[in-house]
């Protein structure tokens, strides 16, 4: 059966066992429950005790009821082993018969006084086994509770205060809105914090998942921001808040039973503690973390709210912040992506569909080398901004074409453009794509529209075994191909006059395999000796032109 049991005070060492419905307790005879101390009131609260659950209601307005240190307004659901504090007398709520030994957390606060781990992080594997300590705890808090707790005090100096408060709560929630820098997140949240409440030190602390722990970000004590490294704090409290889900508050920590043997809450002192959640739909992505070493009760159950609210309007903020810095990262990584792939293959990777990793691989690809004719001598013949209007116009149109053939942009090196079909993506009809783009250059360069001469281009075409990948960063990539195949297409774009296609004999055997052994239109030019080469190269100039290739893959 439910007890109460008082554990402090005139009736100390007193039990009372507490039947289904009603009990009411107070200095008066007719009370279910009869205490001794004089500062009780003739009838001070009632508790409605089912099953294992309770609920307590305040009729004390002079000297007031606290659970856990926290006072009453009119009614609280209590938890087993909650403390009852009446005048002078504090009873605990029992609401289940005893399996042995209040458990204790297992390591952490009793072995050390440090405030977290090397690495700054605070462990939330194995923090409690069996009953978690009976915090004051609040679920979900919004300014409504305020607003009402406002109407319900009869004093006017508490009535305007929590008022204020509510205005205050208002003007965070806009610039909190408003703020995507994270550093300027976390500084005003506890600037506000420190400007509403009595604190000594305060610190928000976000989850990394991947180590199970909170980590300092940003920490703050009356004068300032001071370093992760001065942060104190109550370890049990934030464990709890995290794994609980709820808003923790401790009014005095220091005769409090259950931190009594709690080394860092003895060690700095602290008289009074809260902590509360960072959650956004239900996912925890930190804690804000106040105490004070000066005054016990420095915080008082509308605080915590205040906190609560704050924190939730945070979390929102903050999610706001890493969604945007996300999009930043993404549009970064998009645009990075653009200049070397098709649109339909940055979708995939932008998508996840498809990964891109930082490194290199070997594969066959088609590799294709384009080349404007005597473009030093053309640009000594051309102002500096019509030359680049030129290669802009020309660089646009080729680009096109090649993302148009499924290929893959390298890079433009001077006037010359290296692509690659095969890479990163395999594609069965490389070389019968890379020949068709190669034609379809060619035929699209007269219409390009730009100030200036016209111009005449070269293209050589080679298949083989090449290295490819990304080399950078995550966000910044660039692509490239390493490889004998590279550098021998690069030798046959040089020796490739205007409008001139030209391509080694494996690249045609392969382009009449993907093809289905159709006819290609080419014809075979005198073999040229390549450096490093032991043997003269078999050299072909295609002929037709990009109808005798179609149907093209697109």
């Amino acid at each position: 059966m439910p007890k109460l049991v008082v554990l402090k005070g005139y009736d100390k060492d007193r039990v009372w066992e507490l039947p289904e419905g009603e009990t009411t307790v107070g200095r008066r005879r007719e009370n279910r429950v009869v205490l001794s101390d004089p500062r009780i009131s003739r009838l001070h609260f009632t508790l409605y005790v089912g099953g294992e659950q309770a609920i307590l209601v305040n009729h004390s307005v002079t000297h007031g009821t606290y659970v856990n240190g926290i006072r009453v307004v009119d009614n609280i659901q209590l938890d087993h082993r909650d403390q009852i504090k009446a005048g002078e007398t504090v009873m605990e709520l029992r609401l289940r018969e005893p399996g042995g030994a209040r458990p204790e957390t297992s390591g952490g606060e009793r072995s050390t006084v440090s405030a977290f781990e090397e690495s700054h992080g605070i462990s939330l594997a194995g923090a409690f086994t069996g009953e978690a300590p009976a915090f004051e705890h609040v679920a979900q808090l919004d300014s409504t509770s305020i607003a009402n707790l406002a109407g319900r005090l009869t004093d006017a100096a508490e009535r305007a205060h929590l008022q204020k408060r509510l205005m205050l709560i208002q003007e965070i929630g806009q610039q909190l809105v408003a703020q995507l820098d994270l550093r300027g997140l976390f500084k005003l949240i506890l600037d506000k914090v420190f400007e509403l409440m009595r604190v000594d030190m305060g610190a928000i602390l976000l989850f990394d998942a991947g180590r199970k722990s909170v980590v300092p970000v940003y920490v703050r004590n009356r004068r300032g921001p001071v370093s992760a490294q001065e942060l104190r704090l109550s370890r049990t409290m934030v464990q709890y808040a995290v794994r609980q889900r709820v808003a923790v508050l401790s009014a005095d920590t220091q005769s409090d039973e259950r931190f009594q043997e709690q080394m860092s809450v003895i060690a700095h002192g602290i008289r009074s503690a809260m902590c509360v959640p960072l959650a956004y739909l239900g996912e925890i992505l930190g804690v804000v973390y106040v105490d004070n070493v000066i005054t016990d009760y420095a915080f008082q159950r509308d605080d915590l709210n205040l906190l609560t609210i704050l924190a939730n309007q945070a979390a929102i903020a903050l999610r706001n912040a890493r969604l945007h810095r996300q999009i930043v990262s993404e549009e970064t990584k998009r645009a990075n992506l653009a200049r070397y792939l098709t649109p339909q293959l940055v979708e995939r990777v932008t998508s996840q569909e498809l990964q891109l990793k930082l490194g290199g691989d070997k594969v066959q690809v088609a590799v294709l080398f384009s080349d404007i004719r005597d473009f030093t001598s053309l640009s000594e013949t051309m102002p500096p901004d019509q030359v680049l209007q030129m290669l802009n116009s020309y660089f646009s149109e080729m680009t096109e074409t090649i993302f148009e053939f499924q290929g893959t942009l390298d890079k433009y090196v001077g006037d010359a453009i290296i692509a690659a079909f095969g890479s990163p993506v395999p594609d069965e009809r490389a070389c019968l794509n890379a020949l068709a783009c190669a034609a379809t250059m060619m035929a699209r360069l007269p219409e390009l529209t730009f100030a200036g001469p016209s111009f005449s281009i070269g293209l050589g075409l080679h298949y083989g075994e090449v290295i490819h990948g990304n080399v950078g960063s995550e966000t910044v990539m660039q692509y490239t191909l390493i490889g004998d195949t590279v550098n021998t297409a690069s030798r046959l774009c040089d020796l490739a006059r205007g409008g001139q296609i030209l391509f080694s004999e494996v690249f045609l055997e392969q382009v009449r395999r993907e093809a289905g052994g159709r006819p290609i239109e080419a014809r075979e030019i005198e073999p040229v000796k390549l450096k490093g080469k032991a043997t003269p190269l078999k050299i072909y100039e295609f002929t037709g032109g990009p109808q005798s290739l179609a149907p093209h893959h697109v």
